[in-house]
């Protein structure tokens, strides 16, 4: 893959037209993708090593290393670069949404209420309110909270204990009634 101009003369002797004499797609596709292999192929570094022998090993281990070079030196840099740039991007865009959402709640607390009813902006707790919230309403105080069967509006069915039904070893459990 390194002479282009070979693998076109190839290419060239397996070519097939159409009726009118134009390239097929495949043929047109194969030319298209030599010329990509050609650029990879451009770049790409090579070193000969024998499976038989293990000649060429000193030398892959040295282009392996070049190439940890490479990665470090060039393209984690850039890779950076642009993960600070696309972070920048979105933290714009989240200001100016941000900001967006808060002129238009603020420009319909001006609007008179339209609605039906009555104007349910006024709901909102103002700081006048002498309203009790818990810090961490999830957190453990200690305290276990227990459902008391009679608060429950229902029958309730103890799983703990269940009714061994007579000459059996299954478990009946009671149903709901």
């Amino acid at each position: 893959m390194e002479d282009f101009e070979a693998f076109q003369e190839a290419l060239a002797d397996r070519e097939r037209r159409d009726a009118d004499g134009e390239q097929t797609y495949m043929s047109s596709l194969m030319n298209s993708m030599s010329l990509v292999l050609d650029e990879f192929y451009k770049g790409l570094k090579t070193v000969g090593v024998s499976a038989v022998t293990g000649g060429g090993i000193p030398d892959f281990f040295k282009a392996v290393e070049e190439a940890r070079k490479e990665y470090e030196e060039e393209y984690v840099p850039e890779l950076k670069r642009m993960m600070a740039e696309r972070e920048k991007t979105l933290d714009t865009f989240k200001k100016e949404n941000l900001s967006a959402a808060m002129r238009d709640l603020s420009m319909d607390q001006k609007k008179p209420w339209t609605g039906p009813g009555r104007d349910p902006r006024k709901d909102q707790f103002s700081e006048n309110d002498n309203v009790e919230v818990e810090e961490n309403p999830d957190a453990d105080d200690g305290e276990e909270t227990f459902l008391d069967p009679d608060d429950m509006g229902r029958q309730y069915i103890d799983l703990t204990r269940s009714q061994k039904p007579m000459g059996g070893n299954a478990s009946s459990w009671p149903r709901p009634g």
